[in-house]
C-alpha cells in the first residue's frame, strides 16, 4: 500500500490557486504520494477581476468525502477553500479520519478572499470552529486577523 494525500478545496481553472496548484505542488515535492482530490467549489478568478464561486452539489460532496475517508494509506489532508455548506459534511469526514490509527495529519489553509478580490470560502466563525479539529492552521495575515475577530 502506497502513501496518499487528500486535497480538499476549490477548483480554480487557471491553476493559480486551489486544487490544481496543490496537486502540482505535491507532484513536485512528493511525487511518491497518491493524490486524492475533492472539489468543494468551482471558481472563476484571475485577470484582475473579483472571484466568483459556485459550490458543488452537497450530495456529491458528501459522497466524495466518504470515499476519501476510506482511502488506504492516507497520511495527510490539506483543506483549502471551503464554502460554508461544506463544513458539516467535512466535519463528519474528519471524525472518521481521526478514528483511524494512525490518523492523517490535517492542515487547514483558510481561504476568505481571492487575491484579485472577491469573498470566497466559509465565514471566519465557521473556519475557526473547523480549525479546532486540525493539526496545523496556515492563515495569511488578513485571514489571521479575521479569525482572531471571530
Amino acid at each position: 500500500m502506497s502513501a496518499a494525500i487528500g486535497l480538499i478545496g476549490g477548483l480554480d481553472p487557471s491553476g493559480g490557486a486551489g486544487l490544481l496548484r496543490d496537486g502540482w505542488t505535491v507532484e513536485a515535492c512528493a511525487p511518491q504520494l497518491r493524490v486524492h482530490a475533492v472539489v468543494t467549489a468551482l471558481t472563476a478568478q484571475g485577470r484582475g477581476r473579483p472571484a466568483q464561486v459556485g459550490p458543488v452539489d452537497l450530495d456529491h460532496l458528501t459522497r466524495a468525502l466518504r470515499e476519501l475517508a476510506e482511502v488506504e494509506g492516507l497520511r495527510a489532508l490539506k483543506l483549502g477553500m471551503l464554502p460554508e455548506e461544506a463544513l458539516a459534511p467535512l466535519v463528519a469526514c474528519l471524525g472518521e479520519l481521526r478514528a483511524r490509527a494512525p490518523a492523517p495529519k490535517i492542515v487547514l489553509d483558510p481561504v476568505l478572499q481571492a487575491s484579485d478580490g472577491g469573498r470566497i470560502g466559509a465565514s471566519p466563525t465557521g473556519l475557526l470552529a473547523l480549525a479546532r479539529q486540525v493539526d496545523l492552521l496556515t492563515p495569511n495575515a488578513d485571514e489571521l486577523v479575521a479569525l482572531q475577530g471571530a
